[in-house]
């Protein structure tokens, strides 16, 4: 679609749809457009929220959803999910960089918790573990390339 409210009428025209009440209204000062819906799958009944957002130049969609069984204990969530798009504007978040993976062809046969002491990185021990396929005290040997997180 190309307006939030086109692209909520396409979703909830789909086969298999049932179209609940709805919305065009703007979320955090944002064109939106919000429809309840109820659907048929292959594996059962859902029913959920959906809502279209308009922002810089793109369509967003945000989909929740939960068996009937479960809707009146997520109905809260789904509309606070829906609910909370908003423009970024806190600068840590705006400001923050990628971490890069520097890649090291160890020099001699070592531990992982010797390679993390010789080569730290910028996240946990556990996860440069599970980044290079490892276990805890596992002996890696001389010459395995290695990646260590900056």
């Amino acid at each position: 679609g190309t307006s939030p409210s086109g692209a909520l009428r396409e979703f909830l025209d789909q086969e298999g749809i049932q179209a609940g009440p709805s919305s065009v209204s703007p979320v955090n000062g944002i064109p939106a457009a919000t429809g309840e819906f109820t659907a048929t799958t292959s594996q059962g009944t859902v029913t959920g929220v959906v809502q279209f957002v308009s922002y810089g130049g793109r369509l967003y969609r945000l989909l929740g959803y939960a068996t009937p069984a479960n809707a009146a204990v997520y109905s809260a969530g789904l509309r606070q999910f829906v609910g909370s798009f908003a423009e970024l504007t806190d600068p840590t978040a705006l400001n923050r960089q990628p971490n890069h993976i520097r890649l090291v062809t160890l020099p001699r046969g070592m531990t992982l918790e010797e390679f993390y002491r010789s080569y730290p990185s910028v996240v946990p021990v556990e996860q440069v573990a599970l980044i290079n396929g490892l276990v805890a005290g596992q002996v890696i040997p001389r010459g395995t390339i290695m990646k260590q997180i900056r």
